[in-house]
């Protein structure tokens, strides 16, 4: 096979050389069958166009990641450097004129579906992006309590991809459940879950075996061989499949999560998992002086850089991106932590006060809700609101401490409470001195109507 023509000009291929298109044809392969919705009447396998492409994204913060002013080339992509000197991952962005938020998914693709149809960015028709510049933020939780997780995830890659090429965005948060799974602990994972990477792992087995056996002067692909592999004895446990597809540093790590930040800034929308609090932005910094809140925010970048080395198999390296946000909620580093044996989750990622299990915001009452603390948050980060999943809203989006908060967390999966999909609008942001306006859409009827947004918040 490998004689053939169209491999044979590029058997020289090298670690770091081109990709021979045969090697390519068996991931591509790969992908299309694990993006295949499971089941008889599941649907269509998405369309071989819009699958992984070798190098198309980066699997180091030095590759090149789009022209696209929303995504631009990485040497641009942070404020706080890396603990090695590699910048961060990019989480600060200009208002835009259409910014759409859809909560937890759950492992539920249809439900998920109807939401990015209910938002206006997903054609029904062709399962294609038709938001055209919108900007869409998934607030995390894509993970656990459903069976549909791979297929989520090759969704919003491919639905990412459409939309830079259309001048919008896509992004997607780290939530707790993504940490959980990082961190090896399935608790929340369901039996079809467990089956679903159990083939997700077979499938690209089989294709890094193949390229392997391509192109051997590729290291890598043998490399992949030994990534998608399970420890013998352990093949006939599903979760055993699943841990090794989800560990730091594994392939589907790297490629679909490692990169999503903790906390993304679009404009004057702060969004995250769970909750900023005022400590997550202090970190022990003082504020005199920091006029601008560039000084509070290098604490949100620390933060978001420390979880992706994390994500990507640094491990106690990436507790030097975390040291610098010491607040109430950090309880020591990630070295220290791997030392007493309790290396699963980080700890600026676990616990009551972390930012992707926060809900002092998220109550239903707004009485209890830690609104002076909110504010505070705000006028840290220099924003406007926060958006937040984690906390089920049963009735629909809500809004609290005067629109300071949106919790868009509607429970659509099944897994869940298999709540009516919505999501969360914010039109007018992209113009210099707009007023947005903030509404909810979705097959759950308009329960907030259109209204004009809060200014940014400006420090005392």
């Amino acid at each position: 096979m490998r004689k053939g023509g169209m491999v044979a000009a590029r058997e020289t291929a090298v670690e770091g050389g081109p990709v021979p298109l045969l090697a390519r044809f068996f991931r591509r392969v790969a992908d299309v069958a694990c993006a295949c919705p499971r089941g008889a009447g599941g649907g269509r396998a998405l369309p071989l166009d819009a699958d992984f492409l070798e190098g198309e994204l980066p699997l180091s913060s030095s590759a090149s990641a789009s022209s696209s002013p929303m995504t631009p080339p990485s040497s641009t992509m942070g404020e706080a450097g890396g603990a090695d000197g590699e910048v961060s991952l990019r989480w600060r962005f200009p208002g835009v004129d259409r910014l759409v938020a859809v909560g937890d998914l759950h492992g539920d693709a249809a439900q998920a579906r109807e939401a990015l149809v209910s938002a206006g960015v997903l054609d029904p028709a062709t399962d294609r992006w038709c938001g055209g510049e919108t900007v869409l933020v998934q607030v995390g939780d894509v993970l656990d309590r459903g069976g549909d997780e791979v297929e989520l995830y090759y969704l919003l890659e491919r639905l990412r991809r459409e939309a830079r090429a259309a001048g919008g965005a896509v992004h997607v948060l780290m939530g707790n459940h993504e940490s959980l799974n990082i961190g090896g602990r399935l608790r929340y994972a369901s039996r079809e879950g467990g089956a679903d990477f159990r083939r997700y792992m077979t499938l690209q087995g089989w294709a890094a075996e193949l390229r392997a056996r391509s192109c051997p002067s590729h290291s890598s692909f043998q490399r992949e061989v030994d990534a998608f592999a399970v420890a013998p004895g352990g093949g006939g446990d599903a979760m055993a499949w699943r841990r090794q597809a989800l560990r730091p540093g594994a392939p589907f790590v790297r490629r679909f999560l490692a990169d999503n930040p903790v906390v993304l800034l679009v404009g004057s929308t702060l969004f995250v998992h769970g909750g900023v609090l005022p400590d997550h932005l202090a970190g022990g910094v003082a504020s005199s002086g920091d006029n601008d809140g560039s000084v509070h925010r290098a604490q949100l970048g620390r933060l978001n850089e420390a979880t992706r080395r994390w994500a990507r198999g640094a491990g106690e390296a990436a507790g030097a991106g975390g040291t610098d946000f010491t607040g109430a909620w950090f309880k020591g580093g990630w070295g220290a932590d791997a030392a007493s044996g309790n290396a699963g989750v980080p700890p600026w990622l676990r616990g009551a006060s972390a930012p992707v299990w926060a809900r002092h915001y998220s109550a239903p009452a707004e009485k209890d809700c830690a609104c002076d603390a909110l504010g505070q948050a705000l006028r840290l980060a220099g924003a406007a609101r926060q958006v937040v999943g984690h906390t089920i809203q049963a009735h629909g989006i809500t809004e609290a401490c005067g629109g300071m908060v949106y919790r868009v967390d509607v429970g659509m999966s099944k897994g869940c409470i298999h709540g009516a999909p919505q999501a969360l609008e914010i039109r007018g942001e992209g113009a210099l001195g707009a007023t947005p306006t903030i509404a909810v859409i979705g097959t759950g009827g308009a329960r907030m109507a259109a209204k004009p947004a809060a200014a940014p918040a400006v420090l005392a």
